[in-house]
């Protein structure tokens, strides 16, 4: 509905707006877990990772190939603030609503990363993997790849990979990594730098 609306009142006038799909975001501090939300049954993958780094044991409840794409919350602002100046560039009827590109892998690929960022197996001991009937039947028809093209072309910046996403959390909250993915974050600001040259 939103979508429509902001299509609309563009179209007539009222506003100069675009609207913009996220991933699933990750890694989500604690603090801003609400079990009680129509996407709780995704809080496993901020979970998952959160909860190991942190010393305490957690449950995956789904099943381990399962795909999924994400994006980090550094990824997300970027695409926020880049958003505002793509407003300005002309835009074609009916192409006001974006989808932003993520990383998509596995949630074994994401355990894996979650070993080779932290450089050892301390925190991957801590997750159990238990799959949840109900849980799997929600997330098993997601979308496994988001279809983002257009907004690449745009110049929207996702994360490189999701060692990138993991560097981002561990050095927010102080956690010790393996720094080796740690130039990410200047590459991923020189290429906003660099295709929005491109765009002007």
């Amino acid at each position: 509905m939103a979508e429509l609306l902001v299509e609309d009142y563009t179209r007539k006038g009222y506003v100069d707006g675009i609207s913009i799909r996220l991933p699933t975001i990750v890694v989500r501090p604690d603090k801003f877990q609400q079990p009680a939300t129509s996407t709780s049954h995704l809080n496993f993958l901020s979970s998952m990772i959160r909860e190991p780094l942190n010393g305490q044991s957690t449950v995956v409840p789904v099943n381990l190939d399962l795909r999924h794409t994400v994006a980090s919350p550094q990824a997300a602002v970027q695409y926020l603030l880049h958003a505002g100046f793509v407003m300005k560039a002309p835009q074609e009827a009916g192409d006001r609503t974006l989808q932003m590109p993520g990383v998509s892998l596995t949630v074994k690929e994401m355990i894996q990363a979650l070993e080779r960022v932290k450089g050892n197996d301390e925190a991957t001991k801590l997750i159990q993997h238990k799959a949840d009937p109900e849980i799997m039947r929600l997330v098993e028809h997601w979308p496994k790849e988001l279809e983002a093209k257009r907004a690449l072309q745009l110049g929207f910046v996702p994360d490189k990979s999701y060692d990138q996403i993991l560097n981002h959390y561990m050095k927010d909250f102080g956690i010790p990594y393996n720094s080796n993915g740690d130039n990410c974050e200047k590459d991923t600001k020189a290429d906003t730098r660099k295709r929005k040259s491109e765009m002007l």
